[in-house]
């Protein structure tokens, strides 16, 4: 299943930086990229996903 959110490279208002929270949240639970034999995603995928939910974050912080 694709990811139902939208992201946004510069949101310019709080829905969009919402959508990016929500778009990577979305990621983190249900990837759409390869997943290890393990059933786990490889590690720099989890920090890389981690990272960006953390930069939209602080981007809805920074727009409120």
């Amino acid at each position: 299943m694709s990811n139902p959110f939208t992201y946004y490279k510069n949101p310019t208002n709080k829905k969009q930086a919402q959508s990016n929270i929500n778009y990577w949240y979305y990621e983190g639970m249900a990837p759409d990229c390869e997943i290890e034999e393990s059933g786990f995603l490889p590690v720099q995928h989890r920090v890389f996903i981690r990272e960006m939910l953390r930069q939209a974050k602080k981007d809805l912080e920074s727009l409120s």
